[in-house]
């Protein structure tokens, strides 16, 4: 049984956001044949509770705490020594130590989680060291989508940042044994950008997990939509702003009773300040939100800055719910649109696409009977994962 070395940025457990449901199912697929040692950081004092949760699967955890805001100040030490700031953001002496003892220690293999925590390991050692790469999104076009969405001296901020990054990930992909990425999309783009054609840059599928997330009974409202997602994050709050601003009101227009749900832990206040339009809903943090989804008639992903897999696309179809996502929203997911959910990117035709499944519950109760379907076929994360576990059981 190999020993492996795992480093997360965000503590893989509870698996309530979209990277620590990733993180989370690779370590429990790693934890079956191989003793892994985690190194992990926590941004949320929440999380700290949960901690021996972890050791039922690693031989051991190093745990560091870290407050978001304080750090996004020391980050800016980045824009001095030319580092990309979301690299600065997790620098950290003592966790450096503690990766590099566990490397002199001896460890088989090491998993980086995110291009941030490739910072931790010494240049000799991508050399000796067999490491895979995980990057999951490709953080460096994400940042340009951010840019590109900005005026004046922010934009030039996030253009530095996806410049800086995509420099980044060039470097650690092409010292790494293997990296991926997970869609095989974020695979083509990454090497049209970083010019590395590499065959040792793949696609790792994101999964969803098929026995949690499973069609329930449940009291259906045939006027209710809802919007999953992690409600601090950037990309989630411009999704719903612009479906609450361009698009909601013309489902309203046709239907007086729809009701819009947004479900997720965090709101920022201009999420929050969205219940304030007639017939929109906002909860917070929930206990469980198959709750939420399974009393939907509709889930929405009205995505319009995204990189990799929408778990929440994801975990709505395995449910059996109809989806109507934008282009962005349904990007690497292995579906057909018209049959397994609606893509639709302009207002209206989103609105349309979601009032075809509000007023036509035969329509929508197949679409979502094909979405279950879709899931079962090519979700499971054993099988998703299998490039990474094989990697890591060849090395014994």
């Amino acid at each position: 049984m190999g020993r492996l070395l795992y480093l997360v940025h965000r503590i893989p457990y509870p698996p309530n956001k979209g990277d620590k449901i990733r993180s989370f199912n690779v370590l429990k697929a790693l934890a079956k044949d191989h003793d892994v040692v985690l190194g992990c950081f926590v941004d949320d004092p929440a999380d700290l509770e949960h901690v021996d949760v972890l050791h039922q699967y690693c031989q051991d955890v190093f745990v560091r705490s870290i407050d978001p805001k304080r750090r996004k100040v020391a980050a800016l030490h980045g824009l001095l020594t030319g580092e990309a700031l979301s690299i600065a953001f997790y620098s950290d002496a003592a966790f450096q130590r503690w990766v590099t003892n566990q490397i002199d220690g001896g460890v088989d293999a090491a998993i980086l989680f995110s291009a941030a925590m490739a910072r931790f390991v010494p240049q000799e050692s991508f050399e000796t060291l067999p490491i895979w790469m995980d990057f999951v999104d490709l953080d460096s076009d994400k940042w340009q989508q951010y840019a590109e969405a900005q005026n004046g001296l922010m934009r030039r901020v996030y253009e530095r940042e996806a410049a800086r990054l995509l420099d980044f990930e060039r470097t650690i992909a092409g010292n790494a044994h293997m990296s991926s990425f997970v869609t095989d999309d974020e695979v083509a783009l990454f090497k049209d950008r970083s010019g590395l054609e590499s065959n040792r840059v793949t696609a790792v599928h994101n999964g969803v997990d098929l026995e949690y997330f499973t069609p329930r009974d449940a009291a259906l409202s045939s006027h209710q939509i809802v919007f999953t997602g992690a409600m601090d994050y950037q990309a989630n709050v411009d999704a719903v702003t612009w479906f609450v601003s361009e698009v909601f009101g013309l489902i309203r227009a046709a239907q007086p009773a729809a009701r819009f749900t947004i479900v997720g832990s965090k709101p920022t206040p201009s999420v929050k300040a969205l219940s304030q339009v007639e017939g929109v809903d906002v909860t917070g943090f929930v206990e469980d939100i198959r709750d939420n989804i399974a009393g939907a008639s509709v889930c929405v992903a009205p995505m319009r800055i995204a990189r990799g897999v929408q778990n929440k696309v994801l975990e709505a179809m395995a449910m059996g719910k109809p989806v109507v996502a934008t282009q962005a929203g349904y990007e690497g997911i292995r579906a057909v649109p018209g049959q397994d959910l609606l893509v639709e990117s302009d207002a209206e035709a989103f609105a349309q696409a979601v009032l075809s499944l509000m007023t036509s519950p035969g329509k929508a109760h197949e679409m979502g009977r094909s979405a279950r379907h879709a899931m079962e076929r090519g979700y499971a994360w054993q099988a998703a994962l299998g490039p990474l576990t094989d990697f890591a059981r060849a090395l014994g």
